[in-house]
């Protein structure tokens, strides 16, 4: 049984988790809500920002939270992911989320996370080619544990590229990879179908004070 306040909060989280897996984000928002409640430690702020960031209702509290951890570490590659690619979630963060995940990408081009952050960043701005070589470099750093997330992400690229069995391909990996029963659905639906949803409008990115983009980068 639970005995410590963090130990009350881990069982929460882990059924936040559990629930957000199986699909429940109502469910799973409330937990983290409960969890985060009891225990403010970083590994909890950390997942609050996961979760809440899935669900339309709370995604505004967990970007709150997700700028406090950015804050305390402003260049920690892990907490400018957490906030930035919760930021993307929702047209109103894309030019901000954008920006931080540039700055954590030159901080930590080894970190898949990251890399597949920064490349759906770009996918939202209708760069399809950046946003190949970045997810197809988050996809290689990866390969050891792959990643349903980020095979998802490349498949929709390669669909945009019109590379469409190479899009398939990514995303049966991607169902291989053990998803989440959301995007499972979705992968499958993807499978059968494609994309029918419009693709992102190619527009102008925003600048930002570092090198030049991963295109014009000689090791991408």
């Amino acid at each position: 049984m639970a005995q410590t306040p963090r130990d009350r909060a881990d069982v929460l989280g882990w059924r936040a988790y559990a629930h957000r897996f199986a699909g429940d984000i109502a469910a799973a928002t409330a937990d983290m809500r409960a969890a985060y409640e009891i225990d403010q430690s970083v590994d909890t702020r950390l997942l609050y920002v996961s979760i809440l960031m899935d669900d339309p209702q709370a995604w505004s509290d967990g970007i709150q939270v997700a700028r406090g951890l950015f804050a305390e570490q402003p260049d920690s590659v892990l907490r400018l992911n957490a906030l930035g690619y919760a930021l993307i979630q929702r047209p109103e963060g894309l030019e901000e989320g954008y920006r931080l995940l540039w700055r954590g990408f030159n901080f930590g081009q080894q970190d898949y996370a990251v890399v597949d952050s920064l490349g759906w960043a770009y996918y939202l701005y209708g760069r399809f080619e950046e946003a190949r070589a970045l997810i197809e470099r988050a996809n290689a750093l990866s390969a050891n544990d792959p990643n349903a997330e980020i095979l998802d992400h490349l498949g929709d690229v390669y669909w945009r590229l019109d590379r469409r069995e190479d899009a398939r391909n990514a995303w049966r990996q991607a169902l291989d990879a053990e998803p989440d029963a959301i995007r499972r659905r979705s992968l499958e639906q993807k499978l059968r179908r494609g994309l029918t949803d419009p693709a992102p409008r190619r527009r102008e990115l925003p600048r930002v004070d570092l090198p030049e983009g991963p295109a014009q980068r000689e090791e991408l």
